[in-house]
């Protein structure tokens, strides 16, 4: 195969949501998560639990969308995502993280009340009108501070499709409901961080490394703006796995890690995931050469 021939791996930008809340179930504390089954139908991680997000669409690079959003200063958001980019493109990630969110789970992070009954009936017509012409329909201006950039994620260059996805984690309207889209994704649930990682662990609940990691970060908090806070308050962690294969079968290292070739920890939890019986298993193997204390959740 010629070099014009060879497959494009670049990573394609990507946005993910990650939408908590307080715990709501009697006795709970602390954070739960939106989380959404992929159609075990789907080619491409069906029956995997993820949060809203996809690739960035050339139109939610469209200028007309500046006028539909909220801030103080839009030249401030490559800055809020800690990246040397182009003021258009990071409206356009922060554009597809409104648009995946709505679109997959009905939900509008920073929206009023006042939105409601409206914004379902709007989410029915969405594939049809498009989200400019939605937007322009409910009259709504889109918070950018409600959206507030989480960590980044690059696919390990061993894989042929790829994204860079920047994670944002925003407060669910405490006025809406989130229901899956009934084509890409079959269930919605709320669940507490910790809890989704117990499941994870004794098989009743698929799990992306990413997804494990941020639910490991957020299991940490005691609420919700509690978590929003840390994460105004710390830069963006940018992370991308690398492979390692050995006895223990594949394992996912990410920085910090003595096997990652990035020395500095970005994340707090586990250096490394190693995937056994069909889940992923967090270690930290900080405390020496392969050595560390291993979790299932």
């Amino acid at each position: 195969m010629s070099a014009s021939q060879a497959p494009d791996t670049r990573p394609r930008d990507a946005a993910t949501v990650v939408l908590v809340r307080d715990a709501t179930r009697p006795g709970g504390s602390g954070v739960e998560v939106f989380l959404m089954r992929r159609h075990a139908q789907v080619g491409f991680l069906g029956g995997m639990h993820l949060f809203p997000g996809g690739k960035v669409d050339a139109a939610d690079m469209d200028p007309a969308l500046h006028a539909y959003i909220q801030v103080e200063d839009v030249a401030a958001a490559p800055g809020r995502l800690g990246e040397d980019i182009d003021v258009p493109t990071a409206l356009g990630l922060f554009m597809t993280a409104f648009r995946e969110t709505f679109e997959e789970s009905g939900l509008i992070p920073g929206a009023p009340p006042e939105l409601e009954p409206a914004r379902l009936g709007a989410r029915a017509q969405l594939a049809e009108r498009g989200f400019l012409a939605t937007l322009a329909a409910l009259d709504l201006r889109l918070d950018l501070d409600a959206m507030e950039p989480f960590s980044r994620w690059i696919t390990p260059t061993v894989e042929t499709r790829r994204f860079d996805a920047r994670f944002f984690l925003t407060e669910a309207p405490p006025h809406q409901e989130g229901l899956a889209d009934g084509s890409e994704t079959d269930r919605a649930i709320w669940l507490g961080a910790r809890e989704a990682l117990t499941r994870h662990a004794d098989g009743t609940l698929a799990l992306l490394p990413p997804t494990w990691m941020t639910l490991q970060a957020l299991a940490e908090f005691g609420s919700a703006a509690e978590a929003m806070a840390h994460t105004r308050a710390t830069p963006t962690a940018s992370l991308q796995p690398e492979l390692v294969t050995g006895a223990e079968g594949f394992t996912l290292c990410f920085p910090g890690d003595p096997a990652h070739s990035v020395p500095t920890r970005a994340l707090p939890g586990p250096t490394r995931l190693t995937l056994r019986d069909g889940r992923w298993r967090g270690q930290d193997a900080l405390g020496g050469a392969g050595q560390g204390s291993s979790t299932d959740c």
